[in-house]
């Protein structure tokens, strides 16, 4: 893996130019390059899918011209009254843009060669979901919209009703400076955007909801504006939009109110279409003060602005600072006594939070209601994002000392929620739509539809829902994610701005060949939200690459951190997924079905009792529990079997210390142990996504990060794998682990079981460095250097010393005992293993024991092949348990392989797939009387 990009371009040009550094990418091609892929017969292209969604974060703990934002809720105002100051200044800013003009012609988002093109969007949602859009005409407090568009919309950009872009949206623009899409001034919405923002200001400075002791507008339109429909407002030459501090007694409160209380505004320059996009709102939000559109390139803000009528004055209104994502440090929520207000606004979208984790795209159910749910897991941003839970969880925001953030949220250096959205209204309906028990309406009720002028709402128990859902209702899903949509929207606590359809680029063959060739071309790419991906680097292969054995992967900047506790950044996920598995992973071809990775088997249940250990029953607010086994083939790096206790350790960890990683843990009541293999994880709700959410979570080594030292955990483990320990239950209070039943069983003379449970806090800093010492131990298919007893190996260059935190480059090999590695694939085929045909190999291989040697007999199959290599080898001790290893295993569960696969995957038929490993290639039986040297063959 090969960084240190600076930006998506420079990346690029490593993979285009001869001979070419790289052979996959991270990042979606750039348009302008989309006519060189298309006629460069070494390069190859993606077909088009979706780049996610683009928008305008704020912070909403910051303060703009002296409006605090106040978390996203109204504010005591000088009078007394509460003002709704921030949404009116939010809902301003929106204006100022066009985003369908934006999205239509901003020269960095279309390539029609590539099929790269960008719609305009009003949720912070990706284009082509399966959410109903609200209809979004009365989200104004100020200006209601009419017209077509007033409807329930289409997730679908290429549907009758896609109502994208209408959102503080009055008219389209003329343009400003060269940019179409800003609305000038004067115009509807450059108005309506000043309108808005004064309204906020004057409600905060003097509590009047309407121009009086603050702000005023040099000259407002004719026709009645702002109180009529914007179709009657008349522009003159002397209208003039521009805000004015008055020049009265208030002029230098007025002043000292702006300049005191800047907005702080990140425009990422890693991405062209996202500079482009924060030099436009930068350009229009200074104009809204200056009267000209003067942030030249966004460098500069505008920070000296003189008001047109208080001369000898100057205001500091906005202030930017380019860089690319990595440089952001809003990510980096505050751990300390007040929210982090280093920033205002900031360009998020492509490359960057979204969504935060490869693991959290998991969010759809799966097992037994797999089937008959509709895709789309919008829950991870409207749930996962803002909900309040999960901000930084310090003490002053807590609604337990009159803040306004969720009382379950934990200090976090990484929080999701890193714009510290706080809305009580807001984190009840999203937390409505994360627990819904169905995903849409089967009974009477029906849920939004589009082309709807007032949407219908529908209940999981049949009916419709008349108003807002509440706890009592119980709602669908889609109609709790349409009215979370609705309120995020009225609230403008983003501006969403555009979807895109993206496509990615890699090196097909070296440039040094003169035409690529199957032999010597990369093959069995996966393209999942790009190339940039797990499972290409498990499926991709090339007979011929440019360096012998090695899939060079490029990425955008440096990777800061490979402390799972501290990750925010997807070059961190990125890694991590490779040396980290979860519990269930999603079809990379159809991310709403899932497989059970590292599981056998899992059932649901809605009440569960213990037989040992003095259990009760699950802990306290259980609503279901999952009940885990996991493969007895399972592994770490070093050799040591994943347990159900270092499953515990991982998700009690992660969760109670704030980690991204664990966010999606946050329906877990606690974690049962029946055995090593078998657990149960308790869950507050029957919502549809909590399976996926909890299944998703990486899976650590916990001898590495526990409190207590390796020793003993590996005593404590190994006392309970030779002899059957008494059930025992962990719990989290704040970030303290509890434990009940069994706790003397699994703990060692020095070392509680809550010890055991609870990880080192001198691993939690941002500092601490898991390769350089030697933690960076997973079970997944790459592994760091040469994996010992005692831990990683070097993956890093040699010049840096053995550290791993802020590297550029990673080397990762193969590990060769993978339990899903092709060798591991060919030894299950062939032993004839599944869930619908367990006893009968089982029963063969076993009667086949120590039986002579004959190819053509009965037992010829156990004889020879993948699990008994040789030409007529007797069944041994071995090769009964290369075959019991699989008893009743599924390798795709819940999906049958030979019948109905999951997307993306070809039925298993009787002629078995070639399959290749490292340097390794295992070939099917090419038939009984044909298969005459068997080692060369698999499935003999």
């Amino acid at each position: 893996m090969s960084g240190g990009y600076s930006s998506q371009a420079a990346e690029f040009t490593d993979l285009e130019v001869s001979p070419g550094s790289l052979d996959f990418v991270d990042v979606p091609l750039l348009a302008a390059l989309g006519s060189t892929f298309s006629g460069d017969s070494h390069l190859a292209l993606t077909l088009p899918q979706s780049g996610g969604f683009n928008e305008v974060e704020f912070n909403m703990a910051a303060n703009f011209w002296g409006c605090p934002f106040n978390f996203g809720n109204t504010v005591l105002g000088p009078n007394g009254n509460l003002v709704n100051c921030g949404t009116y200044v939010r809902q301003g800013i929106a204006h100022l843009v066009d985003k369908k003009l934006f999205a239509q012609y901003e020269p960095d988002l279309s390539s029609p060669s590539a099929g790269i093109f960008a719609v305009p969007i009003d949720n912070p949602l990706s284009a082509n979901g399966t959410l109903p859009t609200p209809n979004a005409c009365g989200w104004d407090l100020s200006f209601g919209e009419t017209g077509s568009n007033c409807v329930v919309g289409t997730p679908n950009p290429h549907g009758q009703y896609y109502t994208g872009g209408t959102a503080y949206h009055l008219a389209p623009a003329t343009g400003a400076t060269s940019l179409n899409w800003l609305q000038n001034n004067p115009s509807p919405d450059f108005c309506a955007g000043a309108w808005d923002i004064m309204t906020g200001l004057n409600s905060a400075w003097s509590g009047a909801v309407a121009p009086g002791l603050g702000v005023s507008m040099v000259s407002q339109p004719g026709g009645g504006f702002p109180y009529s429909s914007s179709s009657y407002w008349t522009f003159t030459s002397s209208t003039n939009c521009q805000l004015n501090p008055c020049c009265g007694s208030n002029e230098f409160n007025a002043i000292a109110h702006i300049t005191n209380n800047p907005v702080k505004f990140f425009i990422r320059t890693d991405n062209p279409a996202l500079q482009m996009l924060g030099q436009s709102y930068a350009e229009a939000m200074c104009a809204v003060w200056s009267g000209s559109f003067v942030a030249s390139n966004g460098h500069d803000g505008c920070t000296l602005v003189a008001p047109p009528c208080c001369h000898g004055n100057f205001m500091d209104i906005l202030e930017t600072t380019l860089g690319n994502r990595q440089a952001f440090q809003g990510f980096l929520t505050s751990t300390g006594s007040s929210p982090n207000t280093n920033w205002g606004m900031f360009t998020a979208g492509a490359g960057g939070f979204v969504p935060p984790n490869p693991f959290e795209d998991e969010s759809e159910h799966v097992g037994e209601v797999a089937k008959a749910l509709q895709p789309d897991p919008f829950d991870t941003d409207l749930y996962f994002g803002f909900n309040s839970q999960f901000v930084s969880g310090i003490s002053s925001v807590k609604q337990a000392n009159n803040g306004a953030c969720s009382n379950a949220a934990v200090p976090s250096g990484g929080a999701s929620n890193y714009m510290w959205l706080c809305n009580s209204s807001y984190d009840n309906i999203s937390g409505l739509m994360e627990s819904a028990p169905c995903f849409s309406s089967t009974g009477s009720g029906n849920d939004p539809v589009p082309g709807q002028s007032t949407p219908n709402f529908a209940s999981c128990l049949g009916g419709p829902v008349s108003g807002t859902c509440t706890s009592t209702s119980i709602c669908t899903a889609v109609s709790a994610g349409y009215q979370a949509e609705d309120n995020f929207g009225q609230g403008a606590y983003t501006i969403p701005v555009y979807s895109t359809s993206v496509a990615y680029g890699y090196l097909l063959c070296a440039f040094s060949n003169n035409v690529c060739t199957p032999s010597n071309s990369w093959t069995n790419v996966i393209n999942s939200q790009g190339t940039y991906n797990y499972f290409n680097w498990l499926n991709a292969r090339n007979g011929a690459p440019r360096i012998s054995g090695t899939i060079r992967q490029g990425f955008v900047g440096v990777v800061p951190s490979v402390n799972p506790y501290v990750a925010t950044t997807p070059q961190e996920f990125a890694l991590m997924a490779s040396v980290y598995d979860s519990l269930f992973v999603a079809d990379p071809y159809n991310d709403n079905q899932f497989v059970n990775w590292m599981t056998e088997n899992t059932q649901t249940l809605t009440s569960v009792s213990y037989n040992s250990g003095g259990l009760n029953g699950p802990p306290l607010g259980t609503a279901m529990t999952y009940r885990f086994t996991l493969r007895p083939d399972l592994t770490f790096q070093d050799g040591r079997p994943v347990t159900s206790y270092d499953v515990a350790f991982s998700y009690l960890s992660l969760f109670s210390q704030g980690a991204l990683l664990g966010e999606t843990l946050a329906a877990m009541t606690g974690i049962t142990i029946l055995s090593p293999q078998v657990f149960d994880v308790s869950v507050n709700s029957k919502g549809v996504f909590v399976l996926p959410s909890i299944t998703s979570v990486p899976i650590l080594s916990a001898r590495y990060w526990t409190s207590a030292l390796p020793s003993d955990w590996g005593s404590a483990v190994g006392a309970c794998s030779t002899s059957s320990c008494p059930d025992v239950q962990f719990t989290l209070s704040g970030t303290t682990v509890k434990c009940t039943g069994a706790c003397t069983s699994f703990s060692t003379q020095a070392s509680s079981a809550t010890k055991l449970m609870t990880v080192n806090t001198a691993d939690l800093s941002a500092t601490f460095d898991p390769i350089k010492s030697q933690d960076f131990v997973g079970s997944g298919p790459w592994e760091c250097g040469s994996v010992t007893g005692v831990g990683n190996g070097v993956c890093t260059p040699s010049s840096q010393g053995g550290a791993g935190n802020g590297q550029s480059s990673y080397t990762l090999t193969a590990f060769q005992n993978y339990f899903r590695s092709s060798q591991r694939l060919a030894l299950y085929l062939w032993s004839g293993e599944s869930d619908t045909n367990a006893i009968g190999p089982a029963v063969a291989v076993g009667s086949c024991f120590n039986v002579a040697g004959n190819l053509s007999g009965p037992c010829g199959h156990y004889q020879q092949g993948a699990g008994n290599p040789g030409s007529g080898t007797p069944v041994s001790v071995g090769t009964v348990g290369n075959v019991d290893i699989f008893f009743n295993l599924n390798w795709l569960a819940p999906f049958e392989w030979t019948t109905s696969p999951p997307g993306g995957i070809a039925p298993l038929t009787p002629t078995l797939p070639i399959l290749y490993g490292p340097g390794t290639t295992f070939t099917p039986s090419p038939g009984p009387s044909s298969c005459t040297t068997p080692n060369n063959f698999y499935d003999c």
